[in-house]
């Protein structure tokens, strides 16, 4: 709403349909779509100055989130800002009597999947993006201690020198 409220155009998207009408009751003129982040994503290319994706794109297996990177990239335009946080691998103590590795630093959980962030994962999923804001973070929600990365990205320029002696 914050943005809303400043005057951005903002879609606000989910996966929960009860979640987007609890939205829509505080605030009935709100955009919004229901949407599974591992389908793509129905934008046109270049539609978004910014993405955010606060403790959401952490559920998906490594193929999958590459999919979902490639998709938010693809709907940033060329200055695009892509913000959010995701679980840390530091919050493992957490689930490890009950996770089962599926691959690495994804786990099952009972009736739920999640990716556990290192610094490792961003190299790997976060081509075509560059770190302004990189940083694992401490809070308290819900009375529980979470560790956290909360991230600030600006989509990669591209070389064209580089570009041209490739061509």
């Amino acid at each position: 709403m914050y943005l809303s409220e400043k005057g951005f155009d903002v879609v606000s998207c989910d996966i929960s349909a009860a979640v987007l009408a609890k939205l829509k009751e505080k605030n009935p003129s709100a955009n919004v779509l229901e949407l599974d982040m591992s389908k793509p994503l129905p934008f046109e290319d270049n539609s978004f100055d910014l993405v955010f994706a606060n403790l959401s794109i952490h559920y998906f297996d490594a193929e999958t989130t590459k999919r979902l990177l490639s998709e938010i990239r693809r709907v940033l335009t060329d200055d695009g800002y892509f913000i959010g946080s995701v679980n840390s691998s530091k919050t493992f103590k957490g689930i490890q009597d009950v996770a089962v590795e599926l691959e690495p630093n994804y786990y099952q959980e009972k009736d739920r999947y999640v990716r556990l962030w290192n610094k490792e994962q961003f190299d790997y999923f976060f081509g075509d993006f560059d770190f302004e804001i990189l940083e694992e973070v401490t809070t308290t929600r819900w009375e529980r201690t979470k560790i956290m990365w909360e991230f600030l990205s600006k989509v990669k320029k591209l070389d064209l020198k580089k570009e041209q002696r490739i061509k």
